[in-house]
């Protein structure tokens, strides 16, 4: 039992950190991975109170996690000039969360799910912070009112449907 919980807290420890970035960049070239430094540690909590542990695969250049939400899971996070693929966001591996390049009404599929584009430059709060020029994507017709926030450097920052919030980033400790 000693050795899970030193494994626990260890992970806990090991997460993510920011490079100096412009806030007010413009999305549309902008790099939405999640960044790791190898001596900070960063833990980003969102409302759906999950741990995200990251294992980065240089071989690969994508951020291999692992979720704790009320037991185990895997997240993938990369990019590529087609996309921003993020498994937490859509739950597949290979469907872009944020289609690339960032074009107003631009559309793509996850699954059989449309999604769609509606604002580049959007303003979206969240408990953690106000994110400028963020990307607001659209999930299914407009009438569901189910949208993602995407912010430069800090990927999904919040997600809502008709109104309510789903997930939204609420803090980042460092440690």
């Amino acid at each position: 039992m000693k050795k899970i919980i030193g494994v626990l807290t260890f992970f806990a420890a090991v997460v993510l950190v920011f490079s100096s970035i412009s806030y007010n960049a413009d999305a549309k070239n902008a790099n939405f991975m999640r960044t790791i430094a190898k001596k900070q540690q960063v833990e980003y909590d969102y409302t759906m109170k999950s741990l995200h542990f990251p294992h980065y695969n240089k071989k690969n250049n994508q951020t291999n996690w692992e979720i704790w939400l009320n037991g185990f899971g895997a997240l993938t996070e990369k990019q590529t000039s087609k996309g921003y693929y993020d498994t937490d966001a859509t739950n597949y591996v290979n469907a872009p969360a944020l289609k690339l390049p960032v074009k107003k009404n631009s559309t793509w599929k996850v699954g059989k799910e449309q999604r769609k584009i509606v604002a580049t430059k959007t303003t979206v709060k969240t408990k953690y912070k106000v994110f400028k020029n963020a990307v607001k994507v659209q999930i299914g017709k407009s009438s569901a009112k189910h949208y993602q926030y995407f912010a430069p450097k800090y990927g999904e920052v919040k997600e809502t449907k008709k109104g309510k919030v789903v997930e939204e980033l609420v803090k980042i400790v460092k440690y």
